[in-house]
């Protein structure tokens, strides 16, 4: 945990390196794991997300930092296909 801790702070700017202190770790109890910072635990993929917005139940996945475009691509596409149709 240490180790990790001390890759979590050299990778932050320097004003959030005070709040990652030793003792006070982003920690997800449900995962066992280090969070990234602005991550949340998603009760359905039961994964922490970075960045996390909602869960999609239509994609079946979580819509975080990662994936955001991807959502709003695929959100385009649905709008099209139903503006064509109608």
């Amino acid at each position: 945990r240490d180790e990790w801790a001390a890759h979590l702070r050299a990778a932050l700017p320097p004003a959030e390196r005070a709040r990652v202190s030793r003792d006070r770790l982003p920690w997800c109890d449900v995962c066992e794991n280090l969070k990234p910072p602005r991550a949340h635990h998603c009760s359905t993929c039961h994964a922490c997300v970075d960045g996390m917005d909602h869960h999609c139940a239509f994609l079946h996945n979580c819509v975080g930092a990662s994936n955001v475009s991807a959502f709003l691509s695929f959100l385009l596409s649905v709008w099209a296909g139903t503006q064509f149709v109608a």
